[in-house]
Order: structure tokens, then sequence, then C-alpha cells
């Protein structure tokens, strides 16, 4: 069965928790001094980037905000991973994720329910 946009929006959604409970209650400074968690951060970000780019290529209009910045931010980790800043990651994970998985999470329920009246 080939993979469809809700598969991609559950991923983004799965790894934006993750982030968000592998980083709370964490201060820049804790978080930096982490190498497991600074490690496990980038890694779900790349999954949701990578993510990103396969809902993109099924639906190119996707109503996600930020779209092609999740993109080239998950192509920045995986690389040029030497250049990225922590602090630009930690902006990231405070500020942008929860708009993604909010926006994820209401195209899901979107399309979950177009799912359901098409059968």
């Amino acid at each position: 069965m080939p993979l469809d946009a809700r598969t991609y929006l559950f991923d983004i959604i799965t790894a934006t928790g993750a982030v968000e409970r592998f980083t709370q209650g964490e201060t820049f400074e804790s978080y930096v001094g982490n190498e497991v968690l600074v490690s496990a951060v980038e890694r779900q970000c790349s999954i949701i980037g990578e993510a990103m780019t396969q809902l993109l290529k099924l639906d190119p209009d996707a109503p996600i905000s930020s779209a092609r910045q999740i993109v080239g931010f998950r192509n920045i980790l995986v690389h040029n991973y030497a250049r990225v800043s922590q602090a630009v990651v930690w902006t990231t994970v405070k500020e942008h994720l929860p708009v993604l998985e909010r926006e994820a999470g209401e195209l899901l329920k979107r399309l979950e329910a177009e799912s359901k009246g098409a059968e």
C-alpha cells in the first residue's frame, strides 16, 4: 500500500511530540550541555524535515505555513551539520515546532474526515 499524506503528518506529529517531551523542563544551557539530548532533538527534527519533504511531493500546496523552511532546516542538519547553531535549533524547538504540530494536527484531522466520508 502506498504511503499517503496522513502517514507523513502522523510522523511529523509524533516527532514534534517527542521533541516536546525531550525538552520539557530544560533550559538552553542544560540542552546544549547534554549531547544525548542534542542528538535526540536533531534526529527528530531530521525526521520532521524528511516527512515534510515527502508530504510536499504528494501535495506541494499543503497548508503548512513554514513547510519550505522545515525542509531547509532538515537539509542543514543532515548535510551541513558542522555549521548547525544550537541556538537556532533551540529557538526552532520552542517557537516553531508547536505551530507545526498544531497545523499538522489540523490537516491530519481534515484528511481523516475526508477519508471517512469517501468510504
